[in-house]
């Protein structure tokens, strides 16, 4: 455990837990196990609409900061309305997730406004891309995390029910050619987009993916092309869902997932016929239940909450 050094406060996020606030609720918890002392600016709803509209119109920024605590402070998609009030009062140590090419500007100037020292970033290409902004920025990467304790990976992969399993974006060419190629497999995936749900709640993905051998991962940068000249691949937290479930990850594998981890966990996905490749897999699972027990052990070393809490305080506690 590392030892919290000086003031430090976290801002809670107080709204109900859902799969779009995971993030920021599992990092907060483990930062408050750690002793970081939790701060609630925007208990309720009303403090909440408050605190957008606020955002859009401007008003957070730096006010009056007297000499006092460091609050971290999730950020998302270039919104102030988490930073609303805390920022105007505190100097703030935002952990910045979402954060994409076509906003980068946008984020140089939050930053820049909000008078930001020191920032993590869940996507270490948008550091890189921030840090050439602002050289008098300390940003650092900190990748994104999970709760290993809310999946269920116990069942063999040889005893699973659904044979492949596509969830949120899809990489349209792989989608198709598996739904034409899995003719006789139990084949899951959300109808329309990332939005429409095909699970009740986070439990009954994760009873589902603990019942998956196949869960097909590639990150935004490959299923969303994005037209800014500046790119961001990143590992998700599907990536770490599928491998707290006990799944085989298969598709492409982001660079920081394979630094991160120290192997690739990703089983490569053939682009010339991926059903032929899944159908390949699904013939024989067992033989990949030792890679799968391997992920499974590595991310409670390198993925959980508990990890980045470490690193975040111990990072806030060498930048002085």
């Amino acid at each position: 455990m590392t030892g919290v050094r000086g003031e430090l406060l976290v801002a809670m996020n107080d709204e109900p837990e859902t799969g779009l606030n995971l993030l920021q609720k599992g990092l907060q918890r483990a930062l408050v196990a750690r002793g970081v002392v939790p701060v609630h600016f925007q208990r309720s709803a009303a403090a909440r609409r408050v605190a957008r509209l606020a955002g859009k119109l401007g008003l957070a920024r730096p006010l009056w900061r007297r000499t006092g605590p460091r609050v971290v402070v999730t950020v998302t998609w270039a919104s102030e309305a988490t930073l609303f009030p805390v920022s105007c009062f505190h100097e703030v140590v935002p952990f910045i997730f979402d954060c994409w090419p076509e906003q980068f500007d946008r984020w140089a100037r939050l930053l820049e406004r909000h008078r930001v020292r020191l920032a993590f970033f869940s996507a270490r290409d948008a550091m890189a891309a921030l840090q050439r902004r602002i050289p008098s920025l300390d940003a650092r990467w900190l990748p994104e995390a999970c709760d290993p304790s809310k999946f269920h990976p116990g069942k063999p992969l040889a005893a699973r029910a659904i044979h492949v399993m596509e969830m949120g974006r899809k990489h349209a060419p792989v989608h198709e050619a598996l739904r034409a190629g899995l003719s006789g497999f139990r084949h899951v995936f959300s109808a329309k987009d990332s939005s429409t749900p095909i699970f009740a709640g986070l439990d009954d993905l994760y009873r589902a993916m603990g019942d998956t051998v196949v869960s097909i991962c590639h990150p935004r940068s490959v299923t969303h092309h994005a037209a800014a000249s500046e790119r961001v691949e990143t590992m998700t937290q599907r990536y770490l869902e599928t491998i707290g479930c006990g799944a085989l990850a298969v598709g492409q594998s982001p660079a920081e997932l394979r630094d991160l981890f120290g192997f690739d966990p990703v089983i490569a996905l053939s682009e010339r016929d991926p059903a032929g490749h899944v159908r390949e897999l699904l013939r024989d699972p067992a033989a990949y239940q030792s890679h799968a027990d391997r992920c499974l052990a590595r991310l409670a070393e390198v993925g959980t909450f508990e990890a980045r809490a470490d690193t975040l305080i111990r990072s806030c506690n060498d930048a002085g």
